[in-house]
């Protein structure tokens, strides 16, 4: 049964197959190579790699850097409406109350409970829902909280230290710090909510009581009331988002209204809340959240005086408060932004690189297929052609080793044999310094150095790119599919042209060429003769062997060809289409050999001459003892 009756019969295989091919994610495509490589790499392209890859370490460098010092978060600020809240508590170390009055020379007064009465209560306000009759009472307390003169007790915090530092603090009155550490004043919701608290500070004119009655006269009093301001020292937050640990810098600002005896003043100052969440994490997300007050409104209302106050002044939560999201960089986002960053440095070298590259390629590609008429040459760069040559030159030179060089470095003791080795010796080292100097100063190609590549590569020197773009159509034409099964079948039918039956039989069982496994070892310079002997190695060890053995192979077969006497049409062609560079190449070889020969017959015969007088003097030393 054919292969193909085979194949239609197994359908259901088939379909498998065909299955596995369109599930199978892993399939791999196969590789093809160009000029002996899977990719045309240069020198250039993988120093403007290095560069890129640079470029990313520094930028990773720099977003690394970023991370560890929790620097340049991404802030996004949004406000949220406060109704209810839990209660904020003012400490003596997160919040400072302070009252001044002065008059109109802004100086302060001494005394001031002679004069005047400072009270600040803080205030609740509790609305209760009755759900029976739908009714809601009202429940309002308040607590006073004692007064006393400032002093540098009351300063906790270094701001505030510094900052009453400057004041004269007997006429700067505070609260009484016992009092305002058993129960600190809080703020809680808005005026709309259920429950509210606030602060009040009232400024009354002295009036004798039962617990006090040290006031001045009352004409003294409404001397000094007629004018004069009331200022408030309050403390405030600054916003420091850049700052990882303390994203709130307190301080501390004094706010002033005047008052008079004809006027009743009303102040309602606003502290809005400021909520900041702070993701810290370096993979995962790791929230912190800190909070803190900032002065917001300022609002003032008047009247005429009511006999009851002079100033009152109340302090409030505002009904808007702000979060602040800080995000800093996590690792995953700076790996995200160095493929970015690679991507667009990879775009943007390769509108400049890529040119470059792809005409290096082609002139490798042609170089390697055709010949060419031109030969221009770059004066300030080295041939970068040229260096790949050198290089091939010295490519499994250990591997290949002749027999006879191993021969040349043996001392023989004895002068005849010394002599042709070493003659020999000289030959095969002028054979192989022409090769050599033909390998690496061949003609007839293309040879472009850094400068010459720009030029082509950017539409210079149009001769030139008008050759490379005609070898590299002429190539394209020779990969074509069709032009390639046609040729396939014209191989196989030149196989039934110059085969019989028989030849053709044991042609197509002709074994597929094994790989050595002693081509691996070490040593292998020293089996490589054993291994050419054997059929089954040579077209293995044929594709490994470099240039300058098959240029002398093809020198010694080139020998026997041209002094056959009977040469066949086959041999003229093939001397015809031999190379004018390489025909030379060839002969100055076969003059080096013949020099050699006689040079070395000369020796020989100097050497003949030499002991032919040494035998004569041995004889007539003989003759002249048998005399005696």
């Amino acid at each position: 049964m054919l292969k193909y009756q085979k194949s239609n019969i197994s359908s259901y295989k088939a379909i498998f197959n065909a299955l596995q091919m369109q599930v199978d994610i892993f399939g791999q495509l196969p590789g093809f190579t160009i000029l002996k490589k899977e990719r045309f790499s240069t020198s250039f392209g993988a120093f403007s790699t290095l560069i890129i890859f640079g470029f990313c370490l520094l930028y990773l460098w720099i977003e690394l850097a970023k991370l560890y010092n929790h620097s340049d978060p991404n802030v996004i600020q949004y406000d949220s409406q406060l109704i209810e809240s839990s209660e904020i508590p003012l400490m003596n170390q997160n919040f400072t109350i302070a009252v001044t009055l002065t008059g109109l020379s802004t100086q302060p007064f001494k005394n001031v409970k002679r004069y005047f009465q400072i009270n600040v209560n803080t205030c609740k306000r509790e609305r209760i829902f009755n759900k029976t009759d739908n009714t809601t009472q009202v429940i309002s307390s308040c607590q006073e909280y004692p007064i006393e003169a400032c002093s540098l007790d009351h300063a906790v915090t270094e701001s505030q230290k510094e900052y009453f530092g400057k004041l004269q603090l007997g006429t700067v009155q505070c609260l009484q710090n016992e009092a305002w550490k058993r129960n600190p004043p809080k703020l809680q919701g808005v005026l709309q909510a259920i429950e509210f608290q606030y602060l009040q500070i009232q400024i009354q004119i002295c009036h004798n009581t039962t617990t006090y009655n040290e006031c001045a006269p009352i004409e003294e009093i409404q001397d000094l009331a007629k004018a004069g301001f009331y200022g408030i020292h309050l403390s405030d937050n600054l916003l420091q988002l850049n700052e990882f640990l303390q994203p709130f810098s307190q301080i501390q600002s004094m706010q002033q209204a005047s008052f008079s005896l004809k006027t009743s003043r009303s102040i309602y100052q606003t502290l809005k809340q400021i909520n900041i969440i702070t993701d810290d994490g370096f993979i995962l997300e790791n929230r912190n959240s800190f909070s803190g007050l900032i002065q917001n409104q300022w609002r003032e209302e008047s009247s005429t005086y009511n006999n009851i106050f002079l100033i009152n002044h109340f302090i409030y939560l505002d009904g808007k408060q702000s979060t602040y999201q800080r995000n800093y960089i996590k690792i995953q986002a700076i790996l995200g932004k160095i493929g970015g960053f690679w991507n667009v440095a990879v775009l943007l070298f390769k509108i400049f690189v890529t040119p470059i590259v792809i005409t290096l390629m082609n002139v490798h590609l042609v170089n390697k297929l055709f010949r060419f008429e031109i030969n221009e040459k770059s004066q300030l760069f080295k041939d970068e052609i040229k260096e790949e040559s050198l290089n091939d030159l010295n490519k499994s030179q250990t591997i290949y080793k002749e027999s006879s060089q191993q021969q040349y470095d043996v001392v023989n003791t004895n002068l005849k044999k010394k002599k042709p080795n070493i003659i020999k010796s000289n030959r095969n080292r002028n054979n192989q310094s022409e090769i050599q100097k033909y390998l690496t100063q061949s003609k007839q190609q293309l040879n472009l150095g850094i400068i010459d590549l720009f030029l082509v590569s950017f539409c210079c020197k149009r001769k030139v790119k008008q050759q490379i773009r005609y070898a590299k159509t002429k190539c394209s034409q020779k990969l074509d599919v069709a032009l390639i099964i046609s040729k396939i079948y014209e191989f196989d039918k030149l196989k039934y042209v110059l085969f019989s039956n028989e030849q053709l039989n044991i042609f197509n069982c002709l074994p597929k060429p094994i790989i050595p496994a002693d081509l691996f070892n070490r040593k292998v310079s020293d089996k490589i003769k054993a291994l050419e002997q054997q059929k089954q190695y040579l077209f293995m060890l044929e594709d490994e062997m470099p240039m300058k053995l098959r240029l002398e192979q093809a020198f010694s077969s080139y020998k026997k060809i041209k002094n056959k006497v009977d040469k066949t049409y086959t041999d003229y062609q093939l001397l015809e289409f031999l190379d004018d560079d390489l025909v030379n190449l060839f002969e100055n070889l076969s003059k080096n050999d013949a020099n050699d020969d006689l040079s070395s017959i000369s020796n020989r015969d100097k050497l003949n001459s030499a002991s032919q007088s040494r035998q004569l003097n041995v004889q007539l030393d003989i003759s002249q003892i048998s005399q005696y």
